[in-house]
Order: structure tokens, then sequence, then C-alpha cells
């Protein structure tokens, strides 16, 4: 990354910025093609609780590939850092994709689904784990996307990842569609095959753009920015080193929704509560999806006071329109159409799932204040505070769904669902405020 004095303008950051709000963006919207499809399949309900199930418990152990983004931008920058970088995430990606599989084809899968997550009967953990075994394939599809969007992003080409991804939301609905007529495949089923292999054709895109504009990867690599490591002593284990921090701290995260789900999961609406909050998580993270990237600008940008003054308020705006759009969308006609006839959910679901959106309106202030200190710590390599405040924001979510979920709703009677987004939302102040409270940036 490159460590000169950039001016900076507002329109310097919303230049770099927009590619990167658009993709997370067209993620959740590929996400949320998937929840439509199900509620248009038999068992609509089911197959959206158990698609989401599965979804979070894979992409727990699948969270380290997510890094690997980071890994490349941060760390190539010629022939000999790509190839240490490559072979790592090799490593990495087939050792994931050997842990979720054994959960599809051994007892441990029943195990978790059952007596973790809290699934109640045996048809619901035998489709689980049926679906594990397409899952599996996930982390060799982000690895490979996630890799050479990280080089894209280190050369400034952030427009190569646009069009990846409206190829494979494109391809999404034609796979989808043609499921939900024909019928000839199982919702969850479905729904797995068109999540992995649209993350796959979207890295394919990705490679070959990179191909395409430098010839080759090598060359590609050989074009990266200097990184913070010595060219000379660069090996595994300091690529581990980097890795292992950032590694810790995605796994934290993706154990947050599972968590909140295995309480949903235990609660007098099991199924109910559980295609609500999904639904309704689908939808918020569409809305709030651009947020997870403003630590690039501060990765990028943040090299004097006055640049990290416009930062702190260009992202604490964002999070404010966020949270105003995600009212409006919670309250007004506009959300019930789109939850009700687009996503095809039931009135009663729809009706709660507007609850549980409204519920998480606050978050997005929280998240894009964090995000500007990300971004330093990441900069400065203060990532051992980053996993610390992570681990105390999942910490505090089980100790408020426990509070909330056990004690305050027999007298108050909160919708289960309702109370696993104030748990989330209580998690991401608890963690904003010990990122604050250790950054080193006045």
């Amino acid at each position: 990354m490159s460590t000169e004095n950039t001016p900076l303008s507002y329109h310097i950051l919303i230049k770099f910025f927009l590619p990167l709000a658009v993709f997370p963006i067209l993620v959740a919207l590929s996400h949320t093609i998937i929840n439509s499809a199900l509620a248009r399949m038999p068992l609509p309900e089911l197959s959206i609780a158990i698609f989401t199930v599965v979804k979070s418990v894979t992409n727990i152990i699948n969270a380290p590939s997510i890094m690997t983004r980071q890994l490349f931008t941060s760390v190539i920058e010629d022939k000999k850092s790509y190839y240490l970088s490559r072979n790592f995430a090799f490593v990495l990606m087939f050792v994931l994709f050997g842990l979720i599989m054994t959960l599809s084809i051994t007892p441990l899968g029943d195990f978790v689904f059952k007596h973790i997550i809290g699934l109640q009967s045996q048809k619901e953990v035998d489709l689980a784990t049926s679906a594990m075994m397409v899952t599996a394939f996930l982390p060799i599809a982000v690895v490979m996307r996630n890799a050479y969007q990280g080089i894209a992003t280190g050369l400034k080409k952030t427009l190569l990842i646009v069009p990846g991804v409206i190829l494979r939301v494109i391809s999404m609905i034609v796979f989808l569609g043609w499921v939900v007529k024909t019928n000839s495949i199982n919702g969850v089923i479905a729904g797995c095959l068109a999540y992995v292999l649209g993350i796959a054709l979207e890295g394919v895109f990705i490679l070959g753009g990179l191909k395409y504009t430098s010839g080759s990867i090598i060359n590609a690599a050989k074009k990266m920015p200097p990184s913070d490591f010595s060219k000379e002593n660069i090996n595994y284990t300091k690529i581990f080193k980097f890795f292992l921090p950032l590694a810790f701290t995605i796994i934290i995260t993706m154990f947050i929704q599972p968590v909140i789900q295995s309480g949903l999961a235990r609660s007098s609406s099991p199924v109910r509560s559980l295609a609500a909050y999904g639904v309704s998580w689908t939808l918020v993270t569409m809305l709030a999806g651009p947020l997870r990237m403003l630590h690039q600008i501060s990765l990028v940008y943040q090299n004097s006071d006055e640049n990290m003054r416009k930062i702190k308020i260009f992202n604490l705006s964002l999070g404010i329109l966020t949270s105003v759009i995600i009212v409006i969308f919670a309250l007004s006609p506009i959300g019930y159409y789109v939850l009700h006839n687009l996503i095809a959910v039931s009135h009663d679901i729809t009706l709660l799932a507007q609850k549980v959106i409204l519920a998480f309106a606050v978050f997005p202030l929280a998240r894009s204040f964090r995000e500007t200190y990300w971004g330093m710590m990441m900069k400065k390599r203060i990532t051992p505070v980053i996993a610390k405040a992570k681990g105390l924001n999942l910490f505090a979510v089980i100790l408020s769904l426990i509070i909330i979920l056990g004690f305050i709703n027999i007298y108050f009677n909160i919708e289960p669902a309702v109370i696993g987004a104030i748990v989330f939302t209580v998690g991401e102040f608890i963690e904003t405020f010990i990122i604050k409270k250790n950054s080193k940036v006045v």
C-alpha cells in the first residue's frame, strides 16, 4: 500500500469507495435472491431457516479464507511474495474444505446441528448435513475470488470487482429461476449450489480481468505497491503471523450469527423466528454492507491528522445515512413490498421481519465508527486489539441473549427474532467502545 501523502478530498474518497460499496450490496442481493427462490418452493419457511443455519455454520469454518483478500493486498509486491501467498492460501483452502466435509459425512455434523445449533427434528438435521456437502466447496471458491480481488484492490482496479458480482447475480437468477420452475432440486441444496457456484464464477471473472489487463498474474503482482514486509526476509512464518490475528477475528465474527440463531432455535417459535431473522439479516446486510469496506479508506489514506479528520466525517456520515435508510425501509410500505411481494415471504413473517429490521437500525453508527479505526490498526499492525474487541463482542452477544431472551422477555414478551437484532447491536457497540478505547489515534 502506498505510504505517500495523498492530498485528500471527499471527491477522492467517494471515487475510491464507490466500487467497494457496490460490491457488498450486490453480494447481499445475491443472498436475497436465494431467499426469494426458497420462499417460492415447497416448505419455504423450513428451507429458509435451514439454509440460514447451514450458511452460518459453513461461514464459521470458512471464515479465514475471507482474509485472503487482505493477505494478497498487504503482502504481495513481487513474484516471490505472490507464490508464497498463493501456496499459503491453497493449503488454507484445502484444510477448510476438509473440515466442512467432515461435518457433512460424519456423526459430528448431527451433533453440531442437533445439540449445538438446536435443530429439533432428524429431517432438519439430515437436510442440513446434506447441504454441507455442497458448501464444503465454498473455501475453494472464496479463496480464488478474494485472493485475486485483493490484487485488484491493491492495483486500484476496483472496477473489475463490480462486473464479476453482476455476472454472479445474473447467473444465480437464471439458475434459481429454473429450479423454482421445475422443482427438480431440493430448495436448500439449490440455494447452496447457487451460493458456491456464483462466487466461483465471480472469481474466474476477476482472474480473467487481471490477466487481460496485466498480461499475467505475475505481471500484476510485480505492479503491486511496496508492502510493509521486507522483500528479502519474507517467508511462510511471517505470512502466518500476519494472517493469524485477522483469521481469528473473522472466525469470531462468524460465530456471532450462529450464536444468535442457536438462541432463536430454542425459543417458543423457532422456525418462525429463524425465518424472520434470516430474511431480515440478509436485507440489513444489503443496506449496511458497504460499511464493512470503510476500513479500506483509513488503511490507504490515513497518513495525516487532517486526512483522518476527513475520513472520520465521511465514514460517520455514511453510518448515519445507512441508519436512516434502514428506518425508512422498516416503517414504510417499501419494506413490506420488498419482503412480501419480491421475496415472497408470508404476511406474518413480513410484519415480524419489519420489526427486526427496525431493531437493527442503530448498529450502522457503531460499525462506521469502528471501521475507521480498524483500517488504522491494520495499517499499524495493532491486530491483537481487533481480535480482543471482537471476542468481547461475542461475549456481549451471549450474555445479552441469556439476559434478554431468558429473563427480561418473561416480563416484556419481546419477539425472539427482535431480541436477536437487539443483542447483535449491543455486541457491535461494545466492540466499537473497546476499539476506540485502545486506539492510539486521537
